[in-house]
């Protein structure tokens, strides 16, 4: 207490309404361990609770929610960005989430990166994307069988997975006679694009 006898008191600041608070920096440390460190919840509660931060596994999801509500209009701008490009690449790749296997499904053209992550690998998980059903450009791809389905699109073929499909056939267990395919390819030169 002041030497004057006051008491100082101020105003409890708005938006402070639980009984614990945390800070901008727990608040970005808690989403940077789950989306950059792939870290799961328990693990970000547990990591918290050794730099001394007690926190529930509600509130880490809470803030995980408040972070992927304030980025919903950059995202759908990006994903608007992307579905206008002429040239668009398309690709997909396992991941676990949810302790089983799911598919987290690209499109990027130039510096624009779009992502997301469906239980399904095929038409279904593409489609949930939402830029390859009304994408009529140049779609490049890899061999998968599900955008062969795709009749509004321009197909053309990424010239790294058609290399490890060369690759592959050239092997003596696998080879279909395309002789030197492979160093044919890799001396082709291709202009980059953005």
């Amino acid at each position: 207490m002041p030497l004057s006898g006051e008491r100082p008191q101020g105003d409890f600041p708005a938006g402070n309404t639980g009984s614990k608070q945390y800070g901008a920096g727990v608040f970005v440390l808690v989403n940077t361990l789950l989306t950059v460190g792939y870290a799961r919840v328990d693990r970000t509660k547990k990591l918290l609770s050794c730099l001394r931060i007690p926190i529930s596994t509600g509130a880490i999801q809470n803030m995980l929610g408040r972070a992927a509500a304030a980025v919903v209009e950059p995202v759908d701008r990006i994903k608007d960005q992307i579905s206008g490009k002429d040239v668009v690449s398309f690709d997909e790749t396992g991941l676990r989430a949810a302790g089983s296997l799911h598919w987290l499904h690209c499109a990027c053209s130039g510096l624009w990166r779009f992502y997301t992550v469906h239980k399904k690998r095929g038409e279904e998980g593409m489609e949930a994307m939402g830029i390859l059903p009304g994408f009529t450009g140049v779609a490049v791809h890899d061999f998968w069988s599900s955008y062969k389905k795709l009749k509004a699109v321009i197909h053309a073929m990424c010239c790294q997975h058609l290399e490890c499909e060369l690759v592959y056939a050239e092997k003596p267990e696998t080879r279909s006679g395309l002789g030197s395919s492979v160093s044919y390819c890799r001396g082709c030169a291709m202009p980059r694009t953005n």
